[in-house]
């Protein structure tokens, strides 16, 4: 999906525009919030990654990243949050996808672009293990570890211009 030079990638033309749609996020409880999502060329390898969350009774909640692609590595980019965070993230087919932790929480973003829409997805929990003695046997080795999900924020978002 990604056109290739010789040595870099480029960030899918299709993949520009502006999409909005509404974030559902499931939590202790469900609530749903409107977001447009923004992507827009800055040059060949980089893009503006701006999302937008409108809330009635709080205050606009902006998020302006810039996305670069990897000059070097095919499928490789990472997400600039800005102050030093710099998040790595891979295409697989039309999606995103990135795992990290902040603190003691692990955390998750996919995007995947379609024709005329988006699809976003953070999820993410604390970092607690399962009791290893209840831990199925994989292989012989018993290293398995999981965490629980603690929170999802999901949302379909259409290609408005």
């Amino acid at each position: 999906l990604v056109p290739l030079t010789i040595h870099s990638q480029n960030i899918p033309v299709s993949w520009l525009g502006t999409y909005t749609g509404i974030l559902k996020l499931y939590n202790a409880r469900t609530d749903s919030i409107k977001v447009q999502l923004t992507l827009s060329r800055i040059d060949e390898t980089k893009a503006r990654y701006l999302m937008r969350y409108y809330a009635a009774n709080r205050p606009e909640v902006v998020k302006d990243y810039t996305l670069q692609a990897d000059p070097i590595h095919k499928f490789n980019f990472s997400l600039d949050e800005g102050a030093g965070i710099q998040l790595k993230m891979k295409q697989y087919d039309n999606c995103l996808i990135n795992f990290y932790t902040v603190g003691r929480q692990w955390m998750s973003t996919s995007l995947c672009i379609f024709e005329n829409r988006a699809e976003f997805e953070l999820r993410g929990g604390p970092l607690i293990e399962i009791d290893l003695n209840k831990a199925p046997k994989i292989n012989a080795d018993t290293t398995v570890k999981s965490v629980y999900l603690g929170f999802l924020q999901k949302g379909v978002f259409y290609k408005t211009h």
